[in-house]
């Protein structure tokens, strides 16, 4: 069976970013299909895989992400030079994204807006034409990631081989490595193996890896027809191997490109790096074994220091609170503003908080609310602040508590010290998942200031609650409100019954053991003391510990239901 070579050629960073952008012509030649992560496309295709652009004409990649990451290419090294530049689907420049591919190098940008991308071409900063064939390429990249410029030739379609290091011992002919026998992308792909005797063949290029960051190595892997399990591909670092795959995989003989990725952050350290792709045959059977390879990309990440938000700290955010203003991401990577509202005598709440939240007032907070899943909320209060038995906390949220009234700089929740003396230093609480959160016992500000415990008695809500009057005693109605299920443990169905002492819209739920919500059971308006039954089918539900909650807009109450 006859040997080839192929020349492959990762994703280049060397991008050289100018003033000089160049104009959208009218010269439109190919299109494609935005790539997928760890994919190249030829954007320069024009129903031919083989197309080419000339520099003066502008290609389209279709159907891009928002908010997504790609990188261009070319395999073209002439002279002059192949510069890119990109238009949104508005033809408005894309920011920083223009530069110099020539010789494989890579111009990275970020998407705004879903949609088409338009790519001029041309031959530098003074947007110069020529009739010179140039290949563009599309890859996809990923969120925090760019598509590094080295190692080079990432589809292995160089004209000629002057990235890519090959090596061959064996007895007999050898041939090159790179071949257009069967590319992916591109007129080439690496051929490893395939002598049908004890081979080894492998191609090398180095490469600097950035430190600071993660480092995944994408590559498309095509096993022909494998001769046995003794058979090995491997991919190596300085001589490690990180990656490996032998002749008696299912994916050998399918005739099918399959993507690969292979974490390098280890080798993350800023330092250069041999990268090979080898293949080892032993001939155990008497047959060839067949590796190609192609399309490889090698990717940096850096995620921003506050991931969930995809902000760093010091960005500019809206913490959704219409009270605040100057909204910044702060060290504790929680999105917060200054207080620019009113500033009431006192809250007393029983809210559901499912987004950020802050009450500030140089009064007294009392609270019987719930905080869900990533909901954000702060309690200012000037003297003290009262968690009453019933505030619920959910894993994953962020409850802070400050005793600074309106426009402080607040001092930040956590357990109380016995002699009531409040600690200077302050630090943030996540509380775990079904955590009640009670008085004294979670109290902190940044100067001594007086307490309430959830003890004591009369804590009656005569306060401006977002500007309406609630005059309730919210643990007494509490109490006086009833909720069964019956039979608990529940094996097909069971009943749930329940009644609130004042009229009000009523919302029954169930939750599981992690907080989340499994099912809507009621949601209606009841009149006071009126005795309501729900039958509730169990049967899709799994084995395990569920919890029933009541909600009116004053309270909750919650009971415990196990399914078996």
């Amino acid at each position: 069976m006859k040997r080839k070579i192929f020349m492959l050629s990762a994703v280049l960073l060397t991008s050289i970013w100018s003033k000089a952008q160049c104009p959208l012509t009218v010269n439109e030649f190919g299109s494609a299909v935005a790539p997928n992560l760890g994919w190249w496309v030829n954007i320069s295709d024009n129903g031919d895989q083989f197309g080419c652009n000339y520099a003066g004409e502008f290609t389209t990649m279709v159907g891009a992400t928002e908010n997504y990451n790609y990188a261009l290419a070319s395999d073209v090294g002439i002279t002059p030079p192949t510069y890119v530049t990109v238009y949104d689907p508005d033809d408005i420049l894309v920011p920083g994204a223009f530069g110099n591919v020539h010789n494989n190098g890579i111009v990275n940008f970020t998407t705004s807006s879903a949609g088409n991308y338009k790519v001029q071409i041309n031959t530098g900063t003074s947007c110069g034409t020529d009739s010179n064939c140039r290949h563009i390429f599309a890859i996809g990249s990923a969120p925090y990631c760019t598509v590094l410029s080295q190692p080079r030739d990432g589809t292995f379609s160089r004209p000629s081989n002057s990235f890519w290091v090959e090596t061959v011992i064996t007895n007999g002919t050898i041939y090159p490595i790179v071949s257009s026998d069967i590319p992916l992308t591109g007129s080439q792909s690496a051929w490893l193996g395939g002598y049908g005797q004890v081979s080894d063949t492998y191609l090398q290029q180095s490469a600097v890896i950035p430190s600071g960051s993660s480092a995944t190595l994408y590559f498309w892997l095509l096993s022909g027809v494998c001769d046995s399990a003794s058979d090995i591909f491997s991919v190596e670092i300085d001589g490690n191997t990180v990656f490996s795959q032998n002749g008696g995989s299912a994916e050998c003989g399918d005739n099918s490109w399959h993507l690969k990725s292979v974490d390098l952050t280890p080798y993350a350290n800023g330092a250069t790096h041999i990268i090979r792709f080898r293949a080892k045959e032993f001939a155990v059977n008497g047959g060839h074994s067949n590796f190609f390879v192609d399309d490889v990309t090698l990717l940096k990440c850096t995620p921003p220091d506050c991931p969930a938000l995809s902000l760093n700290i010091g960005d500019a955010c809206d913490d959704g609170n219409a009270n605040t203003t100057n909204d910044v991401v702060n060290a504790n990577c929680i999105c917060q503003g200054t207080f620019s509202g009113s500033c009431p005598n006192e809250y007393i709440l029983s809210n559901t908080e499912t987004t950020n939240a802050d009450y500030e007032t140089n009064g007294n907070i009392i609270t019987v609310s719930t905080v869900s899943n990533g909901a954000v909320v702060d309690y200012d209060a000037g003297s003290y602040i009262v968690m009453l038995s019933g505030f619920w906390a959910y894993e994953g949220s962020t409850v802070q508590a400050f005793i600074d009234g309106c426009n402080g700089t607040g001092g930040v929740l956590m357990p109380k010290p016995e002699n009531n003396e409040l600690p200077a230093v302050a630090k943030s609480l996540n509380l775990p998942a079904n955590t009640i959160v009670s008085g004294m016992d979670h109290l902190q500000g940044t100067r001594p200031a007086k307490f309430a415990h959830t003890a004591r008695k009369g804590a009656t809500a005569m306060a401006s609650v977002n500007n309406t009057v609630a005059k309730n005693d919210v643990r007494k109605m509490a109490q006086l409100a009833q909720l069964t299920a019956s039979p608990n443990p529940a094996q097909d169905f069971t009943n749930i019954s329940f009644s609130v002492p004042v009229s009000d819209m009523v919302t029954i739920e169930l939750y599981d053991i992690q907080g989340r919500l499994v099912k809507s059971i009621f949601n209606a308006q009841i009149n006071a003391d009126t005795q309501v039954n729900i039958p509730l089918n169990t049967n899709d539900l799994q084995a395990g510990i569920y919890m029933v909650r009541l909600k009116n807009s004053s309270f909750q109450k919650n009971i415990r239901l196990v399914v078996n």
